[in-house]
């Protein structure tokens, strides 16, 4: 007897392995990093915050491998909320001083 196999397309958005996937428990305060990057711990802020940009399937946002699509692009919308998301958790990992730098920047 053959096996078929029938596979459903399924959304990014409902996809629990895509990058462009938010979990319902996902939000601004969900990634804590500590200590806030400051002048004086760059190195280890900046693994920390990878490591959570991983578990939360959302590296490719920050090391180039996942673009921003031309608004006219159907991703575009889900692209955005990502990167705003990322935007977020940037924000609340950095000291206040450091933060009033970066706080107009619009990409993560």
């Amino acid at each position: 007897m053959a096996v078929s196999s029938s596979k459903t397309s399924i959304s990014p958005i409902e996809d629990p392995h895509s990058p462009y996937f938010i979990h319902q428990s996902d939000s601004h305060a969900s990634v804590v990093i500590n200590p806030k990057l400051t002048s004086a711990n760059c190195a280890f802020w900046s693994r920390s915050f990878l490591l959570a940009l991983a578990i939360h399937n959302k590296a490719g946002f920050v090391d180039g491998s996942i673009g921003e699509p031309k608004p006219t692009n159907e991703m575009f919308g889900y692209w955005s909320r990502c990167n705003n998301l990322i935007l977020a958790w940037l924000f609340e990992s950095l000291s206040p001083e450091i933060a009033s730098t970066v706080f107009y920047m619009n990409f993560a």
